[in-house]
């Protein structure tokens, strides 16, 4: 749900995740993370939730949101209920918070045609995530509209 928002975002720029696209990323983030204890909202209500934040938001908001504080984080939004978010250096594990799991280079995966194996890769690496309290992932080598794209042909 949250990664098909982030690749209609980007297939409608056509470029890496600029300013905008990662601050509506970052906030797409913040709706899925607000909404885990209860059931996952649909596509369409978490997008439109993002769009309704992302339009309340300053320019000076959105610049911020896409800067770090405090070691890898976020600065929260108070105001618009915005969270600060906890990141990691990637893309190749879930770095920066003691001893981890090096996973191969993403063009080592690309490499094998393994839709399979991606999303094992894709579910380790998050589990890996979420078990150190990381939100989120600084990975651009990822790919995610090629991924995304590639595993909804079939």
């Amino acid at each position: 749900m949250l990664l098909l928002k982030l690749r209609e975002e980007m297939a409608m720029e056509r470029t890496t995740l600029s300013g905008r696209g990662l601050a509506v990323a970052i906030v797409l983030l913040m709706v899925a993370q607000s909404g885990m204890a209860q059931a996952a909202p649909s596509r369409v209500d978490a997008g439109k939730r993002a769009d309704s934040i992302l339009s309340q938001m300053t320019i000076e908001e959105k610049i911020e949101i896409i800067g770090g504080i405090n070691d890898f984080y976020t600065r929260p939004i108070p105001r618009l209920g915005i969270p600060s978010l906890r990141m990691s250096d990637g893309p190749m594990g879930v770095h920066d918070y003691g001893l981890t799991t090096a996973y191969p280079a993403g063009i080592a995966l690309a490499a094998s045609w393994d839709v399979d194996l991606a999303e094992r890769f894709g579910t380790a690496m998050g589990k890996d995530a979420r078990a150190r309290g990381v939100h989120f992932i600084l990975a651009p080598g990822n790919q995610l509209e090629s991924l995304c794209s590639y595993s909804e042909r079939g």
